[in-house]
């Protein structure tokens, strides 16, 4: 069955692989699971030959900031302070993939008359698995 993106898609953060909790006003959660190639063609091949390698897990997530929002601490701590955070991102609300991860960057856009909205940047620090 196909999942209607956007009405139940989830964001959730731990400091652990336990204990997740939902990303409060999470609007945009974009995932790129992939997975590094190495060149393996021998010396005088007509055609390139891959191995593949290592699993990838990047992406960001969009939300519109709020100083007391609990889990939005957990962003900006894991950013500040260089720590680890587990993050769930299950597109369907149920099924997707998690891992541990460094927030490389937070973007802050603040319009004078709306709603500031952060987009956080992260990458995996360890290997990602299915929900």
């Amino acid at each position: 069955m196909a999942a209607n993106a956007g009405y139940l898609q989830a964001v959730k953060v731990a400091t652990s692989d336990t204990g997740y909790a939902t990303l409060e006003l999470c609007t945009d959660a974009p995932l790129a699971l992939a997975r590094d190639m190495a060149d393996t063609t021998a010396y005088g091949s007509m055609g390139r030959t891959r191995t593949a390698t290592l699993l990838k897990f990047s992406g960001s997530f969009d939300f519109c900031y709020d100083n007391g929002a609990t889990n939005q601490g957990l962003v900006r701590t894991a950013l500040s302070a260089g720590s680890d955070l587990w993050i769930e991102i299950l597109p369907d609300g149920t099924h997707g993939a998690k891992c541990c991860c460094k927030i490389e960057s937070i973007d802050y856009k603040a319009p004078v008359d709306g709603v500031v909205k952060c987009s956080a940047k992260f990458v995996e620090n360890g290997a990602w698995a299915t929900v």
